[in-house]
């Protein structure tokens, strides 16, 4: 209807009221103009502008004064209401405003657009948003429960939940609800098997970790993972700048980013995940090791504060870190598999959970330790930021590290140190060179290499008391790894 066609009415319209017969349908009841008192109806077409009452007011009052114009629009035809447009598209605008959204990870971006590729278009995408009823979106899920999991038929439908929640906030399309939040919809859904976690038995961590068998760079990561709980994007961003006090015994380590599968760079963990952890009482010398001399060994030069920790991570998915730590356990003598189904690098972040369970830990302090936002406030808020509760949390866990080189400082002689010294050094290379070790890692470092100069020693190191048992200023065993080790102290 436009103005050009419109005359001005000779007399005024008829009386009319408005129907709504079902949501965003309208039916307009008129009294007949031709003076027969009856009340004759007219469907009024579903278009984007007949949305609100208002619209189909102002719809109603402009077809009314065609009808007493002469009749023109007594036969006019109505034309087919149209459908709206199809999820094919609306489909890239809404992946546009997804990748626009900063509060939406890449992670979540990505599989909603896997999702939307691969399982909602090929089935769905011709059809318009309102011929999406419930019968359609019913025997789609029924199709798609059939080939695949209960996780991915869960994911699918909420990545369609989500495409036509979007399309009716921007006023895409105008349904009057989200069809696949129907309750005869969500009712189809399967329901999730519960995954049991899967740790890695404290045997296999141990010999991992222990083991010359495993290459050093890949001892340290899994002494790392199971004594922190960190997941391996947050050991992926790990740079030496976020671990302090690495020279004394309140050594911390700042969490605030993570490295996603697939992407390059530091990418930022929820910011709920954010936490500072203690370091483990028995990882504290490793992590001491593998600076000094480990890493360097490993990857051509001395760690600065800004380089990564483990920065062979950066390139390991976590299915790749998966099939080595198989390997490995194989390796050590373990099995690779609880039952049926083969261990991950995950399963020693779950090893430290329950490890904490064992340990007396309660649940607020280890779903706080490991980044788990908890179900109450009372959690979120937790006062979890006690470092000292924490480190007594930790150190609960006791591995058995003795029976295999885990790392080892390279042998230096002390400042001053007399003929004893210099003879208990050299006893100590003779044994360290006869010990055979995986190729150039850090264990077989026996080098007199200074220590790195961005880590500042505590004034207990710069002067030590007299040791018993050796020449002054010479710690001749260390406790955790329960073997020879000489520190330069000046």
């Amino acid at each position: 209807m436009t103005n050009e066609n419109l005359a001005q009415p000779t007399k005024p319209i008829p009386a009319f009221n408005l129907w709504e017969r079902s949501p965003g349908r309208w039916i307009l009841k008129y009294l007949d103009p031709a003076g027969s008192k009856r009340w004759l109806q007219h469907r009024v077409p579903v278009t984007p502008d007949t949305r609100t009452r208002r619209q189909v007011e102002a719809y109603a009052v402009e077809w009314l004064r065609l009808l007493v114009c002469g009749g023109a629009v007594a036969v006019h035809v109505e034309p087919k209401p149209s459908k709206g447009p199809t999820l094919n598209a609306l489909a890239e605008d809404w992946t546009k405003l997804r990748d626009a959204n900063p509060r939406l990870a890449k992670s979540t971006r990505d599989a909603d657009k896997s999702n939307l590729d691969n399982h909602v278009l090929p089935a769905l995408g011709k059809l318009a948003f309102s011929e999406l009823t419930t019968g359609v979106l019913r025997r789609f899920v029924r199709e798609l429960r059939d080939k695949r999991s209960a996780g991915t038929v869960r994911n699918v439908l909420g990545t369609l939940s989500s495409f036509c929640q979007d399309a009716m906030a921007e006023e895409w399309i105008g349904l009057p609800a989200n069809p696949v939040r129907h309750p005869s919809v969500t009712r189809e859904l399967p329901d999730k098997e519960p995954t049991e976690p899967l740790p890695v038995p404290r045997e296999g961590a141990e010999r991992i970790i222990t083991s010359d068998l495993v290459p050093a760079e890949r001892r340290i990561r899994y002494a790392f993972a199971v004594l922190t709980g960190m997941r391996i994007g947050e050991m992926a961003a790990l740079l030496w700048q976020d671990i302090e006090g690495l020279d004394g015994d309140a050594a911390t380590i700042t969490v605030n980013k993570s490295q996603r599968e697939g992407v390059k760079g530091d990418g930022k963990t929820h910011r709920k995940g954010h936490r500072v952890l203690p370091v483990h009482s028995q990882l504290a010398p490793l992590l001491r090791a593998w600076h000094a001399s480990g890493w360097a060994v490993c990857f051509g030069h001395r760690p600065r504060p800004s380089d990564p920790v483990f920065k062979d991570l950066n390139e390991v998915k976590n299915a790749h870190a998966g099939r080595y730590i198989q390997r490995d356990l194989v390796k050590v003598g373990c099995s690779d598999k609880v039952g049926d189904v083969s261990l991950d690098f995950h399963g020693l972040r779950k090893s430290f959970r329950t490890w904490l369970e064992s340990a007396g830990v309660n649940e607020a302090t280890a779903d706080a330790m490991l980044g788990h936002t908890g179900g109450s406030v009372a959690r979120r808020h937790y006062i979890g930021r006690d470092l000292d509760a924490w480190r007594r949390a930790v150190d609960a866990i006791r591995l058995d590290l003795s029976s295999g080189e885990v790392v080892a400082l390279p042998v230096r002689l002390a400042a001053n140190a007399g003929p004893e010294s210099q003879q208990v050094e050299k006893g100590a290379t003779e044994s360290d060179g006869s010990r055979a070790s995986h190729g150039a890692g850090f264990g077989a470092t026996r080098t007199m290499a200074a220590p790195c100069s961005n880590v500042k020693r505590p004034d207990s190191l710069r002067n030590p008391a007299a040791n018993k048992g050796a020449g002054h200023g010479i710690r001749t065993r260390d406790p955790q790894l329960g073997k020879l080790v000489l520190y330069q102290l000046s």
